[in-house]
């Protein structure tokens, strides 16, 4: 009896061992997310986004930003992908909204703009978007996995000498 107890300890320790690996390092929560980290670089995401603030790939807040930026566009697709119900036939319009949002961002970075003001901010969010796309291809449900894959389709550059997990 008490072998068995012992055995199925250890089976449920290797099982949420197991699901936690699942999760693949996202494990910021939604409300978090917005209530924080997008407002407290609002205004710096702006201002790169725009140009009126050259990127510095040095500079920790311009990075953080970016990968503010990144996350926004790319973990709603985690979010709203664990949300769905199995088996669904009508697809999520916000899947389909955050897919199309990056090709909105990458447009706006170079929509008017001189490009030496958006050329560093156009590569972090590039390398970032990537990043950020592979945790939620690693992370996610089958759904949030493909529509990463469609974000990372859309980047005109990519990392030399990455690959993602397809």
């Amino acid at each position: 009896m008490l072998r068995r107890i012992i055995q199925l300890g250890v089976l449920g320790c290797t099982l949420t061992a197991f699901l936690s690996a699942q999760e693949g390092g996202i494990t910021e929560s939604e409300t978090d997310f917005y209530e924080k980290k997008l407002k407290a670089t609002k205004v710096l995401r702006g201002q790169l986004f725009k140009g009126e603030v050259v990127s510095d790939p040095n500079n920790k807040a311009h990075i953080e930003a970016i990968d503010v930026a990144a996350k926004e566009i790319t973990y709603p697709l985690y979010w709203q992908g664990r949300s769905l119900k199995a088996g669904g036939t009508n697809p999520s319009p916000l899947l389909k909204d955050t897919v199309d949002e990056l090709d909105n961002r990458l447009r706006s970075l170079s929509r008017n703009k001189e490009p030496s003001t958006v050329a560093a901010a156009q590569a972090l969010f590039t390398k970032a978007v990537v990043q950020r796309a592979n945790e939620v291809i690693l992370a996610g449900p089958p759904i949030s996995s493909v529509n990463a894959a469609r974000l990372i389709s859309m980047l005109p550059q990519r990392l030399p000498g990455q690959r993602t997990k397809f």
